[in-house]
């Protein structure tokens, strides 16, 4: 909002907050773990924890703070470690700018208790927030999480665990040397009971020796863990379509993406048959060169199901420039599976077809009609 990033040459005085973004950026935990060369600025060892036995809390050594000066020569560019919100605050009113860098660990083998940021990072947030206007949060998290404090900050960048180059890469994010266009590749709730489950399943059945064997699986010999029934009351519609069955809005739905220009699709042509398909031009109607992920969305007319993604495109383009672009639907998408064929089954008749920018959107949609088609599993 507001135009703050990318950050102008006019900002003389950055401040950078939390993270550990003077050494490195976080690294997720667990098999896909990468070691950064030259080894790792901090590692905490975790002290409880099914994941305590191979896992530690590990940064990559690929300082933000380095990277973003060396991106602003012009400015002073500092960092605070966030701890003391106070302090915080007083330095980010001080600042043009404020950078505040949230970080949630996780791993493989140990769930998160919930969507929150740990450690009172929100009330950091918030506090920095009401002090400096002009704060950009970059968030380094495996997963969604709440962003309660979301209207007071005009930029989020959400930065995943960028990995050994992650300094840099975000430093040309936030300075503009690259344009981001990247799409969430899942749902930010607004509120945890948007969720199916608001709550990991089954802890609170546990009892108290049952919560320690569950939290130590190593020493859970002596215990015998409850079991319980689990109903998946969503059935097919898991991911961006419980949102659309439940009719909930969330934070920012899959495939939400914005970068410093913008597009337009016009003249869409759909067409069925043998094929789904729709062809359409994308214009890229801003002031610098970026890309666009334009997404197929796609139900039968008049069923009761949920849109779902058939196809989707990355596309670049140069300021004012277009492309002719089509997308094809995936069969199997259109498809339910008889197990008495055996092998998958498209009904005919009309289908509802959605060009969007991401999952809620449905500014755009047409029908067509397809031809009843079967296919080996």
């Amino acid at each position: 909002e507001g135009g703050l990033l990318p950050l102008t040459r006019t900002a003389k005085r950055v401040v950078l907050i939390g993270g550990r973004a003077d050494v490195g950026v976080l690294s997720g935990g667990g098999s896909s773990q990468v070691r950064t060369v030259g080894g790792a600025p901090v590692e905490i060892p975790l002290t409880t924890g099914a994941a305590s036995s191979f896992a530690r809390v590990t940064w990559h050594a690929s300082s933000p703070l380095l990277g973003i000066r060396a991106a602003m020569p012009q400015a002073q560019v500092s960092w605070i470690d966030g701890r003391d919100p106070a302090a915080a605050a007083a330095a980010a009113r001080t600042a043009d700018v404020a950078i505040i860098f949230a970080t949630q660990w996780t791993t493989e083998a140990q769930d998160v208790a919930d969507l929150s940021l740990p450690d009172q990072q929100d009330a950091l947030i918030a506090a920095v927030a009401a002090a400096q206007p002009k704060t950009i949060a970059v968030m380094e998290t495996g997963g969604p999480v709440l962003m309660p404090w979301l209207s007071a900050v005009p930029a989020v960048v959400q930065a995943w665990y960028p990995g050994q180059r992650g300094g840099p890469a975000i430093a040309n994010i936030l300075t503009g040397r690259v344009n981001p266009s990247g799409r969430l590749p899942i749902t930010f709730p607004a509120r945890a009971a948007q969720a199916p489950r608001p709550a990991p399943v089954g802890l609170d059945r546990l009892t108290a020796a049952e919560a320690q064997a569950a939290a130590d699986p190593g020493h859970a010999s002596d215990h015998q863990l409850a079991s319980f029934p689990i109903e998946y009351s969503e059935g097919a519609d898991v991911g961006y379509r419980w949102y659309e069955k439940t009719r909930a809005t969330p934070l920012f739905p899959f495939g939400h993406g914005l970068s410093y220009t913008s597009f337009a699709y016009r003249n869409p042509v759909v067409k069925g048959g043998a094929k789904l398909s729709i062809s359409f031009e994308v214009v890229n109607t801003g002031r610098v060169a970026g890309a666009d992920v334009p997404q197929m969305y796609v139900s039968r007319d008049g069923a009761s199901a949920p849109m779902r993604l058939a196809a989707f495109r990355r596309v670049t383009l140069k300021p004012g420039e277009s492309a002719r672009v089509t997308l094809v639907a995936e069969p199997r998408i259109l498809a339910d599976y008889d197990p008495t064929l055996p092998g998958w089954r498209v009904t005919g008749g009309r289908y509802r077809v959605a060009l969007a920018h991401d999952a809620r959107d449905r500014a755009l949609v047409s029908t067509a009609t397809v031809t009843a088609a079967t296919m080996k599993p």
